[in-house]
């Protein structure tokens, strides 16, 4: 992985095949309390207001 566009050759260029970028990103999925947990503590304020963020 790397950041920026295509890098190719110039002579690349005229060749039959699609070049560009796929861009990622990272989702934070809901928040799963650990299930050995003996004792249940609410999901602190700072990471409630952290799930469903795009990155």
């Amino acid at each position: 992985m790397r950041t920026g566009g295509p890098d190719d050759e110039p002579e690349d260029a005229r060749l039959p095949a699609w070049a560009g970028e796929l861009p990622l990103t990272l989702t934070m999925g809901e928040p799963r309390p650990d299930p050995e947990r003996q004792v249940e503590v609410a999901l602190p304020g700072h990471l409630a207001r952290l799930a469903g963020r795009t990155w």
